[in-house]
């Protein structure tokens, strides 16, 4: 097993957030697409939803239970309320693009869900992470490792799907 530095795990968060951003983008822009061009959308929402429930929100769930803790105790607890707050929100967009008929509805929903994670995963980016970097009680890398171990896949972007990709499976020792 390789040993990474608090700097690496850093770095490797922010490309995973960049990786999940850049999915859930691409994935609402071919729900706008399709309703643009007048064309059917509800493989595109289906895909969005799935990308969601695969690995937004179990990348949020993760979080939540190793990063935001370590946060708190950093004292940034008013910005892991919002966070939290966030990912119901996220979960809950989800849900309601599923169920929408409409595919202007459906286009703007998808874009506030885009729009909901880029602002989220700034203020992770932004806020966050950079305190929990500079506090030294706190081993960076290792909560990246539990991160790893609590979604199946490491935060670098290993086992993430691309649109129209299967998803990988972890390896184990991956």
């Amino acid at each position: 097993m390789t040993t990474i530095t608090a700097t690496e795990a850093y770095e490797a968060m922010l490309e995973h957030h960049k990786r999940l951003g850049e999915e859930v983008a691409g994935r609402a822009d071919a729900v706008s697409g399709a309703v643009a061009a007048g064309q059917p959308y509800g493989a595109a929402v289906a895909g969005l939803v799935a990308y969601l429930a695969e690995e937004v929100l179990p990348h949020a769930a993760a979080e939540e239970k190793t990063i935001y803790p370590a946060a708190t105790r950093a004292g940034l607890t008013a910005t892991v309320e919002e966070m939290i707050a966030e990912h119901l929100s996220l979960s809950a967009l989800g849900a309601r693009v599923a169920t929408l008929d409409d595919g202007k509805e459906a286009a703007e929903q998808a874009q506030q869900i885009a729009g909901l994670f880029t602002a989220h995963a700034a203020k992770e980016n932004d806020v966050l992470l950079p305190a929990l970097l500079a506090d030294k009680s706190v081993d960076l890398a290792g909560l990246l490792a539990q991160m790893h171990d609590s979604t199946g896949h490491d935060e670098a972007g290993q086992g993430v799907s691309q649109p129209g990709e299967p998803r990988e499976t972890a390896r184990p020792g991956s």
